[in-house]
């Protein structure tokens, strides 16, 4: 009984609504952060797995070339 009559009283119920706005408006911030992480993340996968495919990339016979290559003694 005193339950429901202070949640019907007028500033009970604009208090509970503002909270639940707040709430809301909190969970939405929530969630695009959530997503930005996400699709950084993602991005750091991609930029390291293009480096990893850049100094993967056929090094031994680059370096194969220069195998004789030293420095000379004057």
């Amino acid at each position: 009984m005193i339950l429901s009559a202070i949640l019907s009283s007028r500033p009970v119920r604009w208090i509970l609504g503002a909270g639940v706005a707040v709430l809301a408006f909190l969970g939405i911030i929530m969630a695009q952060r959530r997503d930005a992480i996400t699709q950084s993340e993602l991005d750091d996968h991609e930029n390291a797995a293009d480096i990893r495919a850049r100094t993967e990339r056929n090094l031994a016979d680059e370096l194969r070339k220069h195998d004789d290559a030293g420095w000379r003694d004057k």
